[in-house]
This record gives C-alpha cells, structure tokens and sequence, in this order.
C-alpha cells in the first residue's frame, strides 16, 4: 500500500521548509499548497466515516 494522507501531508511539509531553506519560495509555496489541500481532504473524508 502507498503512503498515508498523513504521510503525505508530513512530507509536503517537510518539504516546502527543505525548499524555503534553500531559497526556493516558489517551491515552499507550491508544497505548502498541497499539504492544505491534502488536510482539507483529510478533514472531509473524517467526516464520511
């Protein structure tokens, strides 16, 4: 099996600051984004269980 939500949220996290710390703002950004959108799917499928 793949990787959790959770994961994926942790890794994009992990990621966007990796980026910031290297000076890819672009790249913090695009990965933060997708860490949001990962916890909001996160929340709605919480929501059907």
């Amino acid at each position: 099996m793949g990787m959790s939500i959770e994961e994926a949220i942790i890794r994009c996290k992990n990621n966007a600051e990796y980026e910031r710390t290297h000076g890819n703002l672009q790249g913090c950004l695009e990965f933060r984004q997708l860490a949001k959108w990962l916890e909001e799917l996160r929340a709605y499928l919480k929501l059907f269980k």
